[in-house]
């Protein structure tokens, strides 16, 4: 019967693999380098710039519009809900673009028109327009292409008006016939503006 051996060089029951020597060599240099990596991250941050940010309306470079001169035209009293300007302009010469409208329910002729800062003015033959002017209800039409100036009071004398006295401010006086039943009419109209140096277009 054989007897189990004991001492230094009996036989364990547990064995535990021996590592080859290469191996082990590249685990610890795998652990050395990671500690070194590590504390130099610490010692020696990394700073990574910001992203730049992404343009803004500002950010973009556009020319600024012209600016519109200022423009007002409002007749006022009689039958002046009948009658529009759908544009009116002075230049600095003192002449006017002026594009009435009407819905006075038939057709009209525009006979003359006065510019001035004249309170009641009395329309004469100077105030004729060149040749009437047919408006159409529910149309409109240029009565002035540059035909027509206004009159200012300067020292309290009334001159034509001209690009030295600033923005422009007056009445604007309209003598016209309805051709349905003969009868003239003159209206009026607030207007101001401001002094134009182009020729405005015909429309």
């Amino acid at each position: 019967m054989e007897q189990e051996q004991e001492g230094p060089d009996a036989p364990s029951g547990r064995r535990f693999p021996k590592w080859p020597f290469w191996l082990a060599a590249f685990f610890a240099a795998g652990c050395v380098i990671g500690v070194l990596a590590y504390s130099a991250h610490i010692l020696y941050p990394v700073s990574v710039p910001p992203p730049s940010p992404s343009p803004t309306p500002y950010d973009v470079h556009t020319p600024s519009p012209t600016p519109v001169p200022f423009r007002s035209c409002g007749f006022v009293g009689g039958v002046s809900g009948d009658l529009h300007c759908r544009d009116w302009r002075i230049e600095q010469s003192g002449r006017i673009f002026l594009d009435i409208g009407q819905s006075t329910g038939g057709p009209i002729n525009v006979t003359a028109i006065r510019c001035t800062q004249e309170e009641s003015p009395v329309l004469t033959a100077s105030d004729k327009l060149p040749a009437p002017v047919t408006i159409q209800s529910g149309g409109h039409a240029i009565v002035s292409n540059d035909s027509m100036s206004c009159y200012a009071y300067v020292n309290e004398t009334l001159v034509p008006a001209d690009g030295s006295q600033g923005t422009y401010r007056g009445r604007l006086f309209v003598l016209f016939v309805d051709l349905d039943t003969g009868m003239k009419h003159v209206i009026a109209a607030d207007v101001a503006a401001g002094y134009e140096n182009a020729t405005p277009p015909t429309r």
